[in-house]
């Protein structure tokens, strides 16, 4: 079984390297949502949807600027998401 960790490195990977299509990422983003259970994870992970759904709209977005902008802010936001995975973890609060 992969763990969350994975999963979110497998799809960060993909987005970063372009080799997953920005139709399929807020599906991914969503069946991570409730993979952790922390507030903090799960706020990053909405806005990482949120900038998904920006991403693969068919319409340059003013408000965040150049595709790249909303990638990388997707991007940061599953960084973040990410992260906290692993402070939970070192804090004795496994997954």
């Amino acid at each position: 079984m992969t763990t969350t960790e994975d999963r979110i490195d497998k799809l960060f990977g993909q987005i970063l390297r372009e080799s997953i299509s920005r139709d399929e990422i807020e599906p991914e983003l969503r069946a991570l949502f409730h993979a952790f259970d922390d507030p903090y994870y799960r706020e990053k992970i909405q806005s990482a949807i949120d900038y998904a759904e920006v991403y693969a709209g068919p319409h340059k977005p003013e408000k965040y600027g150049e595709p790249e902008k909303v990638r990388t802010l997707l991007l940061h936001d599953l960084t973040s998401a990410r992260r906290r995975i692993g402070q939970k973890a070192t804090s004795g609060n496994p997954e």
